[in-house]
C-alpha cells in the first residue's frame, strides 16, 4: 500500500475506519483542554494535510510520465 493510497480510497461503510478521516480528527484534538480545537486553530493542520495530498498526487503525476503512462 502506497501513501497515495490513503488518499484515493473510498469512504465506505464506517467513516471512523477511514485512515484519512482518522488522522484529522487526532489533528483537531487540543489535549491540553481536552476538547476540539476552534476551527480557526485547526486550519493550518488541515491545510498542511491538503498540501502533503496535492505533492503525492502530483509525485504521481511525475513517475507516470517518467515511465511513459500518460500522454
Amino acid at each position: 500500500m502506497t501513501t497515495l493510497s490513503l488518499l484515493e480510497h473510498n469512504l465506505r461503510g464506517d467513516l471512523f475506519e477511514s485512515t484519512g478521516v482518522g488522522s484529522l480528527a487526532v489533528l483537531s484534538i487540543d489535549a491540553n483542554k481536552g476538547i476540539l480545537k476552534e476551527a480557526y486553530y485547526y486550519m493550518p493542520s488541515l491545510s498542511s494535510f491538503i498540501k502533503i495530498a496535492q505533492m503525492f498526487n502530483i509525485e504521481k503525476a511525475v513517475v507516470a510520465t517518467r515511465e511513459g503512462s500518460v500522454s
